[in-house]
């Protein structure tokens, strides 16, 4: 860079790949020439020849404790060296770049070579010429008329007299384009330029808008199995309105969501810029309309008094996607569930037969009729439900749910009594039910959170005037949170609540319907369902409360390991809830990193407790506690 010259951020993003590539060539050549040729062959073959040591010099703003963190190769660790290939090298060198660069340092260079020892070792070397660091002074936009100065900062989002980042610039700039795209401006243009003064840059931005744009037509291509006005009512935009593209995306990912298509992309096409007309093709790839399917694996589900069980499952369902060309479904699904805790006892049997209509009375929610049959096998206790459900669901994104309806269903439940002498008694009830389900899901990732919280609320409203044999209601919520507190090491807590009451005539509540602590998701320091033992058999009781603390941190390749502590207790009553001492646990954890998420093995222990069980209980899931 030069005094006063004038550059685009493109250019700069341009001579940095020109450079990147110009010294790989060179570094590469020379590698060539200097390695034998049956050497280099070798040196490909990753399995024999592994990373000794990574030597990084040059660098003095960063240390190398830092610099390393931003590589995927990595020094001998406790289980294993890692493969040696030349193109992580050339990864890491990358990266290394582009950690200087976004930091200021445009003319940093890297580069990189390596040594080869007759132990078949590799010494991997990083040479770095930081170069100046540059820091942003100021931004100056002109040619903007429908959007304020104020809010297009905000959408570049980089601080002034901090060190200036060409690549958060470039991000910056397509999201003033996408704030245009909403406001019906699609084809504005956007020319950026920098000067340098000393180490101080100052960007100009030169902003050519363009007409708003309406929508002319809406055209609908490669659908041969659904009919257009299926699509058309996903479509969140209509002809005459003004152009949105956030109401673009949102109609991409409603038809997405429908399940009837593998790929769908909206372009623009004939635009009439005199008139202010553009017109919109949806291109859709359809998917198979009915299937069938079986699946085996290791799940988390819900048992008796709602909490988690790690199950070995087979399942099998039948599904058409489009019935008559109207995206209704027809569903058959079947499963059976091995306790993974105790795989010697009989399998869980669980079976559906399920019809959703995806809308109802013009509006986007699907309307759900079902019927099904659950026999579950948990400890002493044999639970069967045979019932009928319709039920109204709002899912517009996978994050946020919510399912309301009424439930029809008849229950058998044989389980053993604690506190009677009696040791095995039947419950034959039959329940009418208002349900409901609500979920909304802000976490980062799905199986590894280090951001976000999840929070969720459930519970239904048993008899009244809806008759059966029963009359309770029952609620229960549970908030997550998780943050990084440095680097990769992650803290999350939770607080879940259960509240279990009868109403009217009734004096108490069904005993499948009771809360139960212990295992691998609540309370580990107890085994499951075994919290607080009594005769050896574990307790239900109507109020559950459950917290968590847990640390989580990465320890090498794909294991890693928690410290944790859990809370909780189990009453009756409210006042119970207050005279009861709270128990506690606490515990360490190893995790490995699998496609279905972490497979963790829990060591837990209760904190001063005069019970008899003072020792550590292992505890084996999938997924974390929560």
């Amino acid at each position: 860079l030069y005094e006063k010259r004038p550059f685009t951020i493109l250019s700069i993003i341009n001579e940095i790949i020109k450079s990147i590539i110009c010294k790989y060539i060179i570094v590469y050549s020379i590698i060539l020439l200097s390695v034998p040729i049956n050497s280099y062959t070798q040196v490909n073959k990753s399995t024999n020849y592994q990373i000794d040591n990574i030597i990084i010099k040059g660098n003095t703003t960063y240390s190398t404790r830092k610099l390393k963190s931003n590589l995927s190769l990595n020094k001998n660790g406790l289980l294993g060296n890692t493969n040696f290939t030349r193109r992580l090298i050339e990864m890491d060198r990358i990266a290394l770049k582009t950690h200087y660069v976004k930091n200021g340092f445009l003319n940093c260079s890297v580069l990189d070579s390596f040594s080869i020892s007759e132990n078949m070792k590799v010494d991997v070397f990083f040479f770095i010429d930081e170069g100046n660091q540059f820091f942003l002074k100021d931004i100056e936009i002109s040619g903007n008329t429908s959007i304020l100065d104020k809010k297009l900062y905000g959408e570049i989002n980089h601080k002034f007299d901090k060190p200036f980042n060409p690549l958060k610039i470039r991000k910056g700039l397509r999201n003033i384009k996408e704030s245009y795209s909403n406001i019906g401006k699609p084809l504005v243009r956007i020319s950026d330029s920098i000067a340098v003064n000393n180490n101080n840059v100052s960007l100009y931005l030169d902003i050519m808008e363009y007409p708003t744009m309406k929508i002319n037509h809406i055209l609908i291509k490669n659908n041969s199995k659904i009919k257009d006005i299926i699509l058309q009512r996903e479509i969140d935009i209509k002809p005459g309105e003004v152009y949105s593209g956030l109401k673009l995306n949102k109609s991409k990912k409603y038809l997405i969501n429908t399940g009837l298509f593998s790929t769908v992309n909206i372009n623009s096409a004939n635009i009439d810029t005199s008139n202010g007309l553009i017109d919109l093709i949806v291109y859709v790839r359809e998917r198979d309309m009915h299937y069938w399917e079986m699946n085996t694996g290791i799940v988390q589900k819900e048992g008796l008094g709602t909490e988690i069980n790690t199950n070995y499952n087979i399942a099998a369902q039948w599904k058409h996607r489009n019935l008559w060309k109207r995206a209704s479904s027809l569903g058959v699904n079947s499963e059976i569930d091995i306790n993974a805790m105790n795989i010697s006892s009989r399998p869980d049997i669980n079976a559906e037969i399920n019809y959703i209509e995806p809308w109802l009375l013009g509006f986007r929610s699907a309307t759900l009729f079902k019927v099904f049959m659950n026999n579950l096998i948990q400890q002493q206790n044999e639970f069967t439900k045979i019932g009928s459900e319709i039920s109204l669901i709002m899912n517009p994104d996978k994050r946020n749910y919510f399912k309301t309806g009424i439930e029809f269903s008849e229950i058998v439940n044989k389980y053993e009594n604690v506190d009677t002498s009696i040791t095995r008694e039947l419950e034959k009830e039959k329940e009418r039910a208002i349900i409901f389900n609500y979920r909304k899901d802000r976490r980062n990732d799905f199986l590894f959170p280090s951001k976000g919280y999840l929070f969720s609320l459930s519970g239904k409203i048993v008899g009244s005037v809806l008759g059966g044999t029963e009359n309770y209601y029952q609620i229960e919520s549970s908030y997550s949170k998780y943050q990084i507190i440095f680097g990769q090491v992650v803290l999350a807590y939770r607080t879940k609540i259960g509240f279990l009451t009868p109403y009217g005539s009734d004096e108490n509540t069904p005993e499948y319907e009771k809360y139960y602590l212990g295992g691998a998701t609540s309370l580990r320091g107890w085994e499951n369902r075994k919290f607080i033992v009594k005769n050896s058999v574990e307790i239900r009781k109507n109020i559950k409360i459950l917290t968590s603390f847990e640390l989580r941190f990465p320890i090498y390749w794909r294991f890693g390991g928690e410290f944790f502590i859990d809370g909780g207790n189990l009453v009756d009553d409210l006042q119970s809830l207050y005279n009861e001492v709270y128990r506690w646990n606490y515990g360490f954890g190893i995790t490995l990193t699998t496609p279905l998420g972490p497979a963790r093995i829990d060591f837990a222990k209760p904190f001063n407790i005069t019970h008899a069980n003072k020792k550590w209980i292992p505890q084996f899931a999938i997924s974390y506690a929560f």
